[in-house]
């Protein structure tokens, strides 16, 4: 056991002091996930391009594998996956955007573990369809366009990442809350730089089928330990009526979560909960943006990087993230002006 005076210890034991064995537990699943969705974007992002040149140029399947190499056809495929980038991009946030409305408040009142599990089983299958569209030698264009369907329709990264906050919220005091729900965002990140990692390893090594594979693999263990081994934090307020497709859907868990926006707050901090909104949303549209630029950026002469190298540079600038936050939050949260 720590003892109060131990303040170096205690900065670096978040999940004793959050609920111990149950944070526990939250992390591991976090982490696992974000390792998996990390290996996903990884090769995803890289093998768009790649799939747009098989269906452009049936017969330039060698050179399609090493855009970069072959300047003739670069430009041409770069431009058009560019396309594909954006609209892979909204098929799979928008479906996400509007199912978050509705699990959301939906949580709150039947539990926490089915927005656990319903990403990673998204992802499963949507690696099913991502995968036949790199094993027609002419790319398969339909069959990765209902791969990102399927996988914004279960919710993807902000489903799993509402419910894991919510999680923490749950199993943690007030005073202990924004140390665990730091240590939390670090494991996303760390999860995200070993995952980035493992991408550009599993490219350099193995094959893309491979790759995806393990992506699967990954969230089958997400699955079996959310289903396994976390205990749920949320009793049904009515028993009979807890199944999803009899709460699920309903109008009222939209409008409870647009009042999370709305709703009077004591000391007027119903705008700083919309200007806390306002920048977030601008924040991770700058930064989804920022990656496909740097990712079409960086596969264009003059760098012309390899595949594998756009997944070592996620990981350094995800490493750095989980770094600061696993470093420097807890002393910051030591300073009294912070208290």
């Amino acid at each position: 056991m720590f003892q109060k005076g131990d303040k170096p210890l205690m900065a670096f034991s978040c999940i004793a002091q959050g609920g111990c064995f149950d944070g526990c537990k939250i992390d591991i699943i976090f982490l696992l996930y974000n390792i998996g969705d990390a290996l996903l974007d990884a090769i995803l992002r890289p093998n768009i391009p790649q799939i747009v040149c098989s269906s452009m140029f049936p017969d330039y399947h060698e050179k399609c594998h090493h855009i970069e190499e072959h300047s003739d056809i670069e430009d041409i495929v770069q431009k058009e996956a560019t396309t594909y980038l954006i609209l892979h991009k909204l098929l799979t946030n928008c479906p996400a955007l509007v199912l978050g409305m509705f699990c959301g408040a939906w949580s709150d009142k039947y539990g926490r573990k089915l927005p656990f599990v319903m990403p990673s089983t998204g992802t499963i299958f949507a690696v099913l369809f991502y995968m036949g569209a790199n094993m027609s030698s002419s790319g398969s264009l339909p069959s990765f366009l209902i791969g990102s369907v399927v996988h914004g329709c279960f919710g993807k990264t902000a489903m799993i990442t509402m419910a894991a906050n919510s999680y923490v919220t749950d199993i943690t005091g007030a005073e202990k809350r924004t140390k665990k729900l730091g240590f939390l965002a670090a494991m996303q990140f760390i999860g995200m730089c070993f995952g980035s990692l493992l991408g550009g390893v599993l490219i350099d090594t193995t094959s893309i089928l491979i790759t995806y594979l393990m992506v699967s693999v990954l969230n089958i263990l997400v699955v079996i330990l959310a289903l396994g081994i976390l205990k749920e934090t949320i009793q049904p307020i009515d028993e009979g009526d807890c199944l999803p497709c009899n709460s699920f859907c309903q109008l009222s868990n939209v409008t409870d979560s647009i009042k999370v926006l709305t709703r009077e707050r004591e000391g007027n901090k119903r705008k700083g909960i919309i200007a806390l909104f306002a920048v977030l949303l601008l924040h991770q549209t700058c930064r989804t943006g920022l990656t496909d630029v740097t990712l079409l950026y960086t596969e264009r002469s003059p760098l012309s990087w390899p595949t594998s190298w756009f997944g070592y540079l996620s990981a350094l600038d995800n490493a750095s993230m989980g770094v600061v936050l696993l470093v420097f939050l807890p002393v910051f949260l030591q300073l009294p002006e912070v208290k």
